[in-house]
């Protein structure tokens, strides 16, 4: 064969390659309209998120890694109409109510059937003691979402949050990844937050390919464990912000893992740059968020109070000493209470109530993991219980002002 004609031969296999790329693009972005399934994985894991575009609930709930839409079934319930695991409720906050807002991310959400999420179960007890003593309406409205942080949590509370005016403000704030959410994928995915364990890097232009993000994410699904397959469908019957309960529900098991033992060991390892002092140079920028959503619930005359969920690792020695292997290039060991000491002497100083759960967990001594879902991080039944138990007092007295 001569030279022309193998140039003109692979001339046309990249041709080729090119337009079957351009028709498997438009077929998965147009499947990703109708198929939540298909959305979850054709959406970049890695996407960068620009907060000034977030105008409304549907530019926010349509622009996170973790995208939602109304009627999307999770947990054992419907979303509402405008994306959100709660309830419809209008903005007019009617008369002898009070309302309490909870932001955060996937632990906002939980891995738990819905009325076992902390915050569904201060809501039943506040109906059960409240209710009967002042004779008002209380309504909890959670505007959680997944793979945020942040930023988009003081985002959603400008652009959404203030519209309910609500009375109570909590921020559900994880230790483990909240400190790093909001950085930009180069910083994120590589560089000085990951520099004790590699990571590849797809550039931001090719990460925003359905195709290049479908097999990202299904290798990340099918190597870290089937848990992470997205359990939630569309309910088509035009029923929003309801719960429906469901065969998932029915199973739900507090000690199943979620991901194998490998691959959670893996994800605690990329980590572990915020438990080393120049691990989170993005905190400033954390600061600044949660300072924000302070000044907007004072001028909302709400109380405003994080909750802090610590890491597993800062309360298994035995998962820490599996994963500090990764730190031996560097003579610093980690220290798993070092964010927690920054944040608390931030809020402290800025006045910001705080209810910080690892000395809690750590009383637990014989069993600290007994809290978490193994293999995943997110707190089981009984951390969503311990968390309701120590929170309640605190909602209980403001509201009850």
């Amino acid at each position: 064969m001569t030279v022309p004609g193998i140039i003109k031969k692979v001339i046309i296999i990249i041709v080729s390659l090119c337009i079957s790329w351009l028709l498997i693009e438009v077929l998965l972005r147009i499947l990703a309209q109708y198929s939540y399934r298909i959305r979850f994985y054709v959406t970049n894991p890695k996407k960068q998120i620009f907060t000034d575009t977030m105008v409304d609930w549907k530019s926010i709930t349509e622009n996170t890694p973790c995208p939602t839409a109304p009627g999307l079934q999770y947990n054992g319930f419907i979303y509402n109409s405008h994306g959100f695991e709660t309830p419809d409720v209008p903005y007019e906050k009617p008369a002898k109510t009070k309302r309490v807002l909870l932001l955060g991310d996937s632990f906002a959400l939980g891995v738990v059937p819905y009325y076992q999420h902390f915050f569904r179960l201060m809501e039943s007890k506040v109906n059960q003691e409240l209710v009967p003593q002042t004779g008002k309406k209380y309504e909890f409205i959670n505007l959680g979402l997944g793979c945020i942080g942040p930023a988009v949590e003081r985002r959603i509370l400008e652009v959404e949050g203030a519209k309910y005016a609500p009375d109570v403000i909590i921020l559900s704030f994880f230790v483990g990844n909240d400190f790093t959410d909001d950085n930009p994928p180069y910083l994120k995915y590589t560089g000085l937050l990951n520099k004790y364990v590699p990571a590849i890097h797809i550039p931001a232009r090719l990460g925003d390919s359905s195709l290049v993000s479908l097999v990202e994410n299904l290798y990340l699904v099918y190597t870290t464990g089937k848990g992470l397959q997205p359990v939630a469908k569309t309910d088509h019957t035009g029923i929003t912000g309801v719960y429906v309960g469901g065969s998932w529900v029915d199973r739900y098991d507090p000690m199943r893992p979620t991901m194998t033992d490998n691959a959670y060991r893996e994800k605690i390892s990329r980590d572990l740059g915020i438990y080393f002092t120049d691990g989170y140079p993005s905190f400033p920028r954390v600061e600044g968020d949660i300072r924000r959503m302070a000044q907007i619930s004072r001028s909302l005359h709400a109380n405003f109070l994080v909750l802090i969920i610590p890491a597993e690792i800062q309360l298994n020695k035995k998962l820490l000493d599996s994963v500090t292997w990764v730190a031996r290039r560097n003579q610093e060991k980690p220290d798993v209470y070092l964010p927690q000491q920054q944040l608390t002497n931030f809020l402290k100083k800025e006045s910001i109530d705080f209810i910080d759960l690892l000395p809690e967990f750590e009383k637990n001594a014989s069993n600290p993991a007994i809290y978490y879902q193994p293999n995943d991080e997110h707190l089981n039944t009984y951390g969503n219980q311990a968390a309701a138990d120590l929170l309640y007092p605190w909602l209980y007295n403001h509201l009850n002002k």
